[in-house]
């Protein structure tokens, strides 16, 4: 926040994720509650091993089997620590049968 210039009023913080998977989702959905444009790319930023890990096909895979679809479109590895997406709307699908999607 300090080195970037970030205002602590800017900053969402997910508090339900399990995981990678359930992270993305939950921050798609945030960023509908709070009108962030789908029209602008979303930056993941994590360890070079996690973002190796989101930016595989095998990740993909994951998210198919767990949400039943992929909770981001146009995902692209653009550093060793960066993912690009955008949000899609699937994602504000609600589960009933995972007593832990908020």
């Amino acid at each position: 926040m300090t080195r970037f210039g970030i205002p602590a009023s800017a900053i969402i913080i997910d508090p339900h994720a399990r995981h990678t998977t359930t992270n993305i989702r939950n921050a798609d959905r945030l960023m509908i509650r709070y009108g962030i444009p789908f029209t602008k790319p979303s930056v993941f930023v994590t360890t070079k091993s996690q973002t190796d890990y989101a930016a595989a096909p095998s990740f993909d895979q994951r998210n198919l089997r767990e949400l039943g679809y992929l909770p981001y479109r146009d995902k692209q590895h653009i550093s060793i620590h960066d993912i690009t997406f955008y949000p899609v709307m699937e994602s504000l699908h609600m589960d009933p049968y995972d007593p832990l999607d908020p």
